[in-house]
């Protein structure tokens, strides 16, 4: 990994960190399940080797830049702890959707913000979801806010919008802002094993997207 990229990499551990420790201090905490335990309490040691770790990194230089980045950034714990549970196809959907346009967005960069992924006893939203019949939808959840949305059928081919999603434990609601379907929201549901709405059940997709 260049060192540029690893700045934007250790850039984006302390972006999320610090956006959700604002949001913690206005909601309050609520669930925690991080212990503080280990050597380092703020979480970034262990958020830091997960990440790097997912990209293939061991350079113990880098490994300090990352964690001195993060600490600098008024770290959240629990945030760090949900982080280091992911996959590292989910890690690096956060991480690159700290600092890269998702799709459909017209190359716009996503804003700094985000909230809660993810309900108790429930799977993470982060990635692509998706369902298909008459027509094909997919909705990718990044960790900072955004959402990005494709709709593909006969009539109308394929048409992507972009926005920001709100998860209200179990309820997400998905505001497109941008794109071919900019003012349409979408009310959903968070489920044990996926997401639901208007009758429709959706599923993960694959990590080359839904269609």
């Amino acid at each position: 990994m260049g060192a540029t990229r690893f700045l934007i990499l250790a850039a984006a551990v302390a972006l999320c960190a610090a956006s959700a420790a604002q949001q913690s201090s206005q909601q309050g905490q609520q669930g925690s399940h991080y212990s503080g335990g280990g050597m380092d309490a703020t979480g970034c040691s262990d958020v830091c080797t997960h990440v790097l770790q997912c990209y293939g990194v061991t350079d113990q230089t880098q490994y300090g830049q990352c964690v001195q980045q993060c600490q600098a950034g008024s770290p959240d714990p629990q945030k760090n702890y949900d982080v280091t549970q992911l996959s590292c196809d989910d890690t690096k959907t956060w991480i690159e959707g700290q600092g890269q346009a998702p799709a459909g967005s017209g190359g716009a960069a996503p804003t700094a913000g985000g909230g809660a992924t993810s309900c108790p006893g429930t799977v993470s939203i982060l990635g692509s979801w998706g369902h298909g019949g008459g027509q094909m939808e997919e909705l990718t959840f990044y960790a900072n806010g955004r959402v990005a949305y494709r709709l593909s059928n006969i009539e109308a081919g394929t048409t992507e919008a972009a926005g920001t999603y709100t998860l209200a434990c179990p309820s997400l609601t998905v505001n497109l802002t941008e794109g071919y379907w900019a003012g349409t929201n979408m009310n959903l549901q968070v489920l044990q094993r996926g997401i639901g709405g208007d009758g429709q059940n959706w599923g993960k997709c694959p990590d080359a997207g839904c269609f």
